[in-house]
């Protein structure tokens, strides 16, 4: 299994790394990885809109949801069925958002084992494709100021501050329940939303400051989501929603 997801994920991602490596002006790591960040999730971003549009759609239909568990909550059965019958109006499948985590993990393990455990700035050649050249020289001073294989606190707290921007973005602010009376399952969802909007991003920065190249790899992928993500609310976020996808 792990040779079948190195020959899937790991392989690919570095030679295309080690290939940018020897194309990008002064040999620039820092560069090369936001170029294969860049691809990566160029590759992706059909998965993450239709993700990230399934998440506007179902907090649109939120209302709605709550008016249908008040009125059928004695009644479990048919509370399912309407809200079945809820989700497939709006046309919302979640297929999308169970399978943009599993797109992305192993391309995240690869990119970390990349970054933090390949040895840089030494080429492993036998891991390279037979088009795909070593170059003569690998440069691990980012653009001139920080050094890629050392720890850095700085960039550690700027992705973090990132992975916070881009998830208040995409979560937005808490709806409060329809009855407006507090209860259970709203003050559950409300403590997943603290942990997410301030635990996460903290996570994000320590584990930023275990390489500064996997923190730069948090800060490009972060500011990428942030930017795709604003551009779809623009454009998406409207009580016409259903209508406009």
């Amino acid at each position: 299994m792990l040779h079948f997801l190195k020959i899937l994920f790991y392989d690919p991602i570095y030679n295309l790394f080690v290939f940018f490596i020897d194309f990008v002006p002064r040999h620039d790591v820092g560069i090369s990885i936001i170029l294969v960040i860049l691809l990566v999730r160029f590759l992706i971003a059909p998965i993450s809109k239709k993700a990230y549009l399934t998440q506007l759609k179902t907090k649109a239909i939120q209302p709605k949801v709550e008016e249908i568990k008040k009125r059928f909550g004695a009644n479990r059965e048919e509370q399912a069925k309407k809200l079945v019958a809820l989700y497939q109006e709006a046309e919302i499948s979640f297929s999308s958002i169970l399978l943009l985590p599993f797109v992305q993990l192993p391309i995240l393990i690869s990119l970390y084992y990349i970054f933090a455990q390949s040895g840089l700035p030494l080429i492993k050649e036998e891991s390279l494709y037979f088009f795909v050249s070593a170059p003569e020289k690998v440069n691990m001073l980012f653009l001139g100021l920080q050094n890629l294989s050392e720890k850095s606190i700085p960039f550690a707290l700027i992705a973090g501050v990132v992975a916070y921007f881009q998830g208040t973005l995409l979560r937005g602010s808490m709806t409060p329940p329809s009855s407006g009376k507090p209860s259970f399952q709203h003050d559950l969802a409300r403590s997943m939303e603290i942990n997410m909007r301030y635990v996460f991003p903290v996570m994000i920065a320590v584990f930023s400051y275990t390489s500064s190249a996997i923190a730069l790899y948090f800060m490009v992928s972060g500011v990428f989501s942030y930017i795709q993500e604003s551009l779809l609310r623009k454009k998406f976020s409207s009580p016409t929603l259903k209508t406009t996808l």
